[in-house]
């Protein structure tokens, strides 16, 4: 939930930190050593690092997304993230700088270190997140050639999952109400 953070009082159409960066304890200290990860995860890989833990491996016949937590090294994994415009729309009538703000499609990939945004306002970001984690200073102007490589990365990421994908386009129907 956004509390007030960059001027956002709300929890969707969004792709900041504060949103995205859940925690999730998995508590059996008989299988998981102190500490805990701290590399990139995705609430995809819930599944397959309980599954790790039950001894169960993933085959041909139970294919999963995600990856086991837990036996990631934390090298440079890259994470998407997708955000809808206004979920809902017509409940913002009564605010309309605020739907004018969340009418718009975020698409992010995020490595262990930036973070580049993609919006369909054309207002594009490129964040460093270890210099900057609280998402301030756009470094697109200085880094073009790295957000164009992330942007060809999530590109990637989007073909596999949805071969003719158009990224100015959000595939799932939003109701107007």
């Amino acid at each position: 939930e956004l509390l007030g953070e960059h001027g956002c009082i709300n929890h969707g159409a969004m792709v900041w930190e504060e949103l995205l960066r859940t925690p999730c304890v998995l508590h059996c200290p008989a299988l998981i050593p102190p500490g805990g990860t701290r590399s990139l995860t995705s609430g995809m890989d819930i599944v397959p690092t309980v599954m790790a833990l039950m001894g169960i491996t993933a085959t041909d016949s139970l294919k999963i997304d995600g990856i086991n937590a837990l036996a990631h090294s934390g090298g440079e994994r890259s994470l998407v993230v997708d955000s809808p415009a206004a979920v809902l729309p017509g409940r913002y009538r009564k605010f309309p700088n605020l739907l004018k703000a969340v009418n718009v499609i975020r698409r992010a990939i995020r490595t262990p270190r930036f973070k580049y945004v993609w919006q369909s306002d054309k207002d594009h970001r490129l964040y460093d997140m270890i210099g900057d984690p609280g998402e301030q200073a756009n470094l697109l102007h200085l880094k073009p050639r790295l957000a164009g490589g992330l942007l060809k990365e999530m590109m990637a990421f989007y073909k596999r999952v949805r071969p003719g994908f158009r990224i100015e386009e959000y595939h799932v129907p939003i109701s107007p109400n």
